[in-house]
């Protein structure tokens, strides 16, 4: 099991191993968010290549089928791109 820092949750990947096919498995890029009027409203941090980085700015936010997306400035300066894709129940992070 392993617990992921700031998130409360316990997670055991063993139990989500066996649910996905071996050659589909793909582990979600670790987003958390804000969950107010609407599921992931708002992005506070996220993590790229083990490190956790603040949200310090929501640039932009857009919505496409079966994807929830948004342009973030991040405490080191630069611009991220967040995209939840809903079907996989999966987060992606890039430039």
């Amino acid at each position: 099991m392993l617990k992921y820092p700031g998130n409360p949750q316990i997670v055991n990947l063993f139990s989500q191993v066996a649910v996905f096919p071996a050659r589909s498995l793909r582990l979600s890029d670790l987003v958390e968010t804000y969950s107010g009027h609407r599921l992931h409203e708002k992005p506070l941090r996220f993590q790229k290549q083990g490190s956790w980085y603040r949200v310090v700015k929501l640039v932009a936010r857009w919505q496409k089928p079966g994807v929830l997306g948004f342009r973030v400035l991040a405490e080191d300066g630069k611009q991220y791109t967040l995209e939840y894709i809903q079907e996989q129940d999966v987060w992606k992070v890039g430039k």
